[in-house]
């Protein structure tokens, strides 16, 4: 398959192959990290801890356990986390880059 490479790929397309895997294995999983690696962030910025964030928002702070493993919040908890760290809830899911609309 490489043999024009002397039997190696170029590294350039080994970055390209490790990308196209790590993305089909993102979506796979459905983004399972991204959203608590965001709400983490959001929380530094605040200087606040995830737990504080959940207790302020009337959550109980077992969440966080579910949510470190990889679960995410059902659809009012999400919006009650994007309504107090002031974004949407796309971007706190990781569904999009932009923190607020338009």
């Amino acid at each position: 398959m490489f043999a024009l490479y002397g039997g190696k790929p170029p590294l350039s397309r080994c970055f390209e192959v490790t990308k196209v895997i790590f993305c089909e294995l993102h979506k796979a999983l459905g983004g399972t990290f991204v959203f608590f690696n965001r709400f983490k962030q959001l929380c530094d910025q605040r200087n606040i801890s995830v737990y504080r964030a959940c207790t302020d928002i009337g959550l109980n702070r077992s969440a966080v356990a579910k949510w470190k493993n990889g679960g995410k919040p059902n659809g009012s908890t999400a919006a009650k986390l994007a309504a107090y760290f002031e974004v949407t809830t796309d971007y706190l899911l990781g569904q999009c880059d932009e923190r607020t609309p338009g």
